[in-house]
């Protein structure tokens, strides 16, 4: 049987002909998840054909029963707009050469397609992964478009839930509550993260010496080293805030310094916010790292991790970084409620609370054992061992209900 995968994911292929993503989506995944109930798999998305880099071999996104179909490149609401009748009329020829499909949700395509699928009487899978209700928080996009999108993708998202024959949410309740499936439909719950067995440390840490903690004599051994990984392509992951409050933090005397993984469009104006609010010479911008042992190297390295989104699922980050027994910090938005405890997080946007509980966690080494101990177990309700079995019977699901004359709910 062939799965068609819509996601509005943009892949690149380089002058070779080489499909390939910088952000995870590499031959591995969608062997270890699809390919294992599927014959083979047809990626539906966005695919820019500039010159970009030859890829690494561990980027590379298709092989063996895995194909991506480009329905053309865009970026931003207005530009799919323009492309609108094309991209429909593609999306729907494509559609007729699977058997099944699951759409990565929320997206534009994945809109699309279900709409075309449900018109037809064609069952469904639906993965989602976000709320598109704070898709434009941040600054990411024209006021009054922003407007119009927060309401109208959220009403895309509950019709496209409620239309579907098997959802499965990225949070345990957070977004099920907001986006409810039908009654009887197939549902489960699993991130998107794959986190194998080397990716748990083997013990919590304890921390001693660190900028405020108090080092020999009250003086700090060393900074309190913060770290970040965030796509910088977009204002919602909140690196300028975390910027802000690096400055803060260190006018207050706390030893703080920040590395910030992760590339993307932005760079230049939050490397130009570093120098503005001072902090140039703490703030590190690593560039992207290979998903896997290169992240969890620069996590390793790191005291607390920090996220400062204004807006997320369930980021695979926070879960990757609680993993490595690191303390986190975060903003109170989409499912980061269910990974961490209040004492953990903060409002998004404002820059003087996330320094202020900075401050207070970089002072209490207490915490941040405990912090440690808890993440660290925590993590351990995500490892591949648990979310494979469920990531599986959703697939198994959507394969037989594709199969059914009935096809659909169940």
């Amino acid at each position: 049987m062939i799965l068609n995968l819509v996601i509005d994911h943009r892949f690149y292929r380089d002058a070779d002909g080489v499909v390939f993503s910088p952000q995870n989506y590499n031959y591995g995944l969608f062997e270890r998840r699809y390919l294992k109930v599927f014959e083979a798999v047809r990626v539906l998305g966005r695919v820019s054909e500039g010159p970009p880099p030859r890829p690494r071999g561990d980027l590379q996104t298709e092989g063996p029963g895995l194909s991506v179909v480009s329905l053309g490149d865009w970026t931003g609401a207005a530009a799919f707009l323009r492309l609108l009748p094309s991209v429909d009329r593609r999306l729907r020829a494509e559609l007729e050469h699977g058997d099944a499909t699951v759409v990565i949700a929320p997206g534009q395509l994945a809109t699309l397609a279900a709409r075309r699928l449900r018109a037809q009487g064609r069952p469904y899978g639906a993965e989602v992964i976000g709320d598109p209700a704070f898709s434009f928080e941040g600054g990411s996009g024209p006021p009054l478009v922003g407007r119009v999108l927060r309401w109208a993708w959220p009403r895309d998202l509950r019709r496209l839930v409620s239309g579907a024959s098997a959802v499965a949410y990225v949070t345990g309740s957070t977004l099920q509550a907001k986006y409810p499936p039908p009654p009887g439909v197939f549902t489960t719950h699993y991130s998107s993260i794959d986190l194998p067995d080397e990716a748990f440390a083997t013990e919590a840490r304890t921390f001693a010496g660190l900028g405020g903690l108090g080092g020999l004599g009250g003086r700090p051994v060393r900074p309190v080293r913060l770290v970040t990984v965030a796509a910088l392509a977009q204002p919602y992951k909140g690196v300028d805030t975390l910027i802000s409050a690096v400055a803060r933090c260190r006018a207050a005397g706390v030893d703080v310094v920040l590395t910030v993984v992760g590339e993307g469009r932005l760079r230049p104006a939050l490397e130009a916010h570093a120098r503005v609010e001072g902090v140039a010479d703490v703030v590190a911008f690593a560039g992207q790292l290979p998903a896997g042992p290169a992240v969890r190297a620069a996590l390793d390295e790191a005291d607390v991790f920090v996220l400062a989104s204004t807006t997320e699922g369930l980021p695979r980050v926070v879960i990757e970084a609680m993993a490595r027994g690191l303390p986190c910090v975060a903003t109170a938005v989409g499912g980061i409620p269910e990974l961490l405890p209040p004492d953990a997080l903060v409002r998004p946007g404002d820059p003087d609370a996330l320094a202020a509980r900075l401050t207070a966690v970089v002072g209490d080494p207490a915490w941040m054992a405990a912090a440690s101990a808890r993440n660290l177990a925590a993590a351990r309700d995500y490892s591949a061992s648990v979310l494979t079995p469920r990531r599986l019977a959703l697939y198994h699901h959507l394969r037989a209900a594709s199969s059914s004359p009935s096809g659909g709910h169940s």
